[in-house]
């Protein structure tokens, strides 16, 4: 196989890293913004009520989808070996096999979002006048998750393939359109969380059709042939492996989250609506942090299957830098602007908009400046899976933030129970983390051709 431009085997390491980490940024700023757009036309255009049951079933989402996107990155690391290893027979079988367990993952998570939305959002204690928005949004979301999940996998292809650019660009076709049809199924239609989850389920599926053809058209060895969309066991297997704790782990934060969104659910409609509001604006300084993280990912994966090992901890620490500045900027700007960023999520009549506002800002002043530590432990995390380790990742991630938050809830909380101390269980879950997954790092790391941690190439 000729060598590919995308490969980050050789030559510099920052900056190939940082050009490859903006598009991956842009990409998830605008895939946030369907969420965000949700929020903001039903907050503008419909109730207080229906933006808490958007914000309220957000982390059920996550719950139930976290473990099947989790498959999505361990195909996107294997993926990546195969690729700096130049191996042209184990990419196309990865690529084939991606794409099928995609298709699988889908019908499952059709059937069993559909089946345990309302009990699972009755048992997060959401309120009764939410509840009705948020099981209509949860229900509908999840008609529409196959293509969801499908554009996750295709996505994870092409950045295991150093190409972060053209899921750049179909987002921003897509995320356009999804803010026309969230305007014209809200205000043409008088529609509310119906219109957004149909504005969403439309736009994620132009963003998979966009990103199948080109992997369909491409002259290249992670090209997909349909006829050749199939399980390869000895694939699937190395997929899982990565994969199912991979997911585990995005669901650990996912559990801790609806037990906590119980928890804020505890406060009321306007706590809800305020911190969902919060969220959403948290949520583009996090997809920040996790899109560096993806690139360390991918550059670990990539190294790791050149054999390179001593390029892997040189680009940990360039992305350890880069996740700290962009994550300390980012969240000095969420906080120096955090009235009027949460007041874009209210249309000014509610009666209770300054309870809405207060709750949001009470939430943000925790979160803001501490956003960075949240970045420091995606990237060195990352820079672990794209070695093929993810079962201690799994463990640190469920002592170290899970039961940590847990603990937290039914032990600090009811001594002094405010949002602010609620949400200061996620920067110390944060560091607890950083410190143990540092550690384990460099112990693996060491493990190989007896590599030292930022040594020479």
């Amino acid at each position: 196989m000729k060598k590919e431009k995308s490969s980050m085997t050789e030559g510099p390491i920052f900056k190939p890293l940082v050009l490859f980490a903006i598009p991956l940024i842009l990409t998830g700023i605008l895939q946030q913004l369907y969420n965000t757009v949700d929020s903001v036309v039903i907050g503008k255009f419909s109730s207080s009520f229906a933006l808490a049951g958007v914000g309220s079933s957000a982390s059920l989402i996550s719950l139930l989808t976290n473990l099947f996107v989790g498959f999505s990155t361990g195909a996107s690391v294997v993926v990546s070996q195969y690729f700096g290893a130049k191996d042209k027979g184990g990419i196309e079988k990865s690529v084939h096999t991606s794409v099928a367990l995609s298709l699988i993952c889908g019908i499952i998570m059709t059937f069993l979002g559909l089946l345990i939305a309302k009990p699972a959002l009755i048992w997060m204690k959401t309120p009764d006048d939410v509840l009705p928005y948020a099981v209509k949004y949860t229900s509908i979301y999840f008609l529409g998750i196959i293509p969801t999940l499908l554009y996750n996998f295709l996505a994870g292809i092409l950045r295991a393939v150093g190409d972060s650019r053209r899921p750049l660009y179909y987002l921003i076709v897509s995320a356009g359109l999804n803010v026309v049809l969230n305007l014209f199924f809200v205000i043409v239609l008088k529609m509310d969380v119906e219109g957004v989850a149909i504005a969403t389920i439309i736009s994620q599926s132009v963003c998979c059709v966009l990103a199948g053809v080109r992997l369909m058209r491409v002259n290249e060895n992670y090209r997909i042939v349909l006829r050749k969309i199939r399980i390869h066991t000895s694939y699937l297997n190395k997929i899982l492996r990565i994969g199912i704790p991979t997911g585990l782990n995005s669901c650990l934060f996912a559990i801790s989250n609806v037990i906590i969104q119980s928890t804020i659910n505890e406060f009321g409609a306007a706590a809800i609506a305020g911190c969902a509001a919060a969220a959403a604006v948290e949520s583009f300084v996090y997809i920040s942090m996790n899109a560096i993280g993806i690139a360390a990912t991918t550059y670990a994966g990539q190294n790791m299957g050149a054999k390179h090992y001593k390029r892997i901890g040189k680009g940990m620490y360039c992305s350890v830098i880069f996740v700290s500045v962009v994550g300390f900027i980012l969240g000095i700007t969420m906080w120096a602007f955090g009235t009027d960023l949460i007041g874009m999520f209210t249309n000014g009549t509610d009666s209770n908009m300054d309870d809405i506002i207060r709750f949001g800002l009470e939430r943000m002043e925790v979160m803001a400046l501490a956003y960075f530590l949240c970045g420091i432990m995606e990237v060195i995390r990352g820079t672990i899976q794209g070695m093929g380790e993810s079962f201690v990742p799994m463990i640190i991630s469920l002592i170290g933030v899970c039961v940590l938050r847990l603990v937290w809830i039914y032990t600090v909380l009811p001594f002094h129970k405010t949002i602010a101390m609620l949400f200061l269980s996620y920067p110390i879950s944060w560091i607890i983390s950083v410190i143990a997954l540092y550690v384990y790092y460099r112990k693996i790391l060491k493990n190989y051709s007896g590599a030292e941690v930022g040594g020479k190439d």
